[in-house]
């Protein structure tokens, strides 16, 4: 299973940076895992991308991108 997510708030002091209060908005990925047991779905395993490198690079530019 896989889904694509986007997450929204404000920047109080995300990643270490300045809590300005400027809107944050990143984007990410999951993928799931799942093995059926005689007792129902388990989750195996679970990975997350999320793109906070470029969330940290547009809070630490100085510019309102």
């Amino acid at each position: 299973m896989t889904s694509r997510w986007q997450a929204t708030g404000l920047n109080n002091r995300v990643l270490g940076t300045e809590p300005d209060g400027r809107p944050i908005s990143f984007t990410g990925i999951a993928i799931w895992e799942i093995r059926w047991t005689e007792d129902g779905p388990k989750l195996a395993h679970n990975w997350v991308e999320r793109s906070a490198w470029e969330l940290y690079q547009s809070l630490t530019s100085g510019s309102d991108d």
